[in-house]
């Protein structure tokens, strides 16, 4: 099975959806991986294999994004298959004297947390993220009135915005107050060489960072501070070698493998 990379656009979830269902329809797709939030694909469509985030309450999953993910859905050996960006688009630029927090501005993402950190840290700390729809009003504009001294609110920015903020951080802080199902801006900074300083129970973060190499995984505050610190012992080059396994190619060749494996499987019980 050889997997097909193309992309399709659109500006609504209900309009990438219709389109997603015709094509499965047409046998043009075999899989959907759904990422939305409002899950438009799986009211028209049943066949669903894998939703990324914490929106499969009925428990259809048979495919994990993380190994974290498994274990909270109590498949503990469950088929994990990370998933996968076009890193292509990210670059590593000349390093500025801040660290950044990027992430949705909500309570779970744990943006206070990041921002105590940075003060017990004495370190500038830019505050990034998505303040639209899926994100809390009322705690943004409580995020705002914290951002003072070494701390800049930034907020909402465009796709080039983001991308040129990750190439000239220093490192991302993340230390969130849920379980991350998987954490595409962990992979969307390490693509831009920028360390990444998370924590062990923050799920699929801590599977994507390589402690010592790519970043650092702390319990503590103080483990924080101390891998701020030592944030120049972390080579940008293998931030950027780290972030390729997770690709939008690899997800898709292990999808085909997944499928095939699977499809062995029921041609063996036929015959069993």
């Amino acid at each position: 099975m050889k997997p097909s990379l193309g992309l399709s656009y659109g500006f609504s979830e209900d309009e990438l959806a219709k389109k997603a269902l015709q094509d499965r329809l047409d046998g043009l797709i075999d899989v959907v991986v759904d990422w939305s939030h409002f899950k438009r694909y799986s009211q028209l469509d049943s066949r669903v294999i894998s939703q990324v985030f914490w929106t499969d309450y009925e428990g259809r999953n048979t495919v994990y994004p993380s190994k974290a993910v498994a274990r909270a859905y109590g498949k503990p050996n469950g088929a994990v298959i990370y998933p996968g960006i076009d890193t292509s688009k990210y670059t590593s630029r000349s390093k500025e004297d801040w660290f950044i927090f990027f992430s949705r501005i909500i309570p779970e993402k744990g943006v206070e947390k990041a921002i105590a950190i940075a003060r017990m840290a004495n370190i500038r700390l830019k505050v990034v993220g998505h303040t639209g729809r899926f994100a809390n009003q009322q705690y943004v504009e409580k995020i705002k009135t914290m951002c003072t001294g070494k701390i800049e609110w930034v907020g909402e920015v465009s796709e080039k915005e983001k991308i040129d903020l990750l190439s000239h951080a220093r490192g991302l802080i993340f230390k969130p107050t849920w379980l991350e199902s998987f954490g595409i801006f962990i992979v969307e900074a390490l693509a831009s060489g920028c360390p990444c300083i998370v924590s062990t129970d923050s799920g699929g973060p801590a599977e994507i960072v390589v402690h010592g190499e790519t970043g650092y995984i702390c319990s503590t505050v103080k483990e924080y501070c101390s891998a701020i610190n030592r944030i120049e012992e972390i080579d940008s080059k293998k931030c950027i070698e780290r972030a390729g396994y997770f690709s939008s190619r690899r997800m898709a060749v292990d999808w085909g493998k997944h499928i095939l494996a699977f499809m062995e499987k029921l041609e063996g019980g036929k015959h069993g």
